[in-house]
């Protein structure tokens, strides 16, 4: 539904602030189509190798003023 939406996912590393959009085709390639739940449990930081509590998952509103 989100790929449909063309809707942006972020996962973000509480522990060390680092910070990524997240292609959602490629995730869905690579995992096939899974829960927002499953994709957070599974993350793992590339800097700091922190996982799930210490990852977030953000799904900025349509309505959110796009940053360029």
């Amino acid at each position: 539904m989100m790929l449909e939406q063309h809707r942006a996912l972020y996962l973000n590393c509480e522990k060390c602030h680092h910070s990524r959009k997240m292609s959602l085709p490629e995730l869905i390639d690579r995992h096939g189509d899974l829960a927002l739940q499953v994709v957070l449990e599974r993350a793992v930081c590339t800097r700091c190798g922190a996982r799930w509590p210490n990852i977030t998952l953000q799904v900025p509103p349509d309505n959110a003023p796009r940053v360029r």
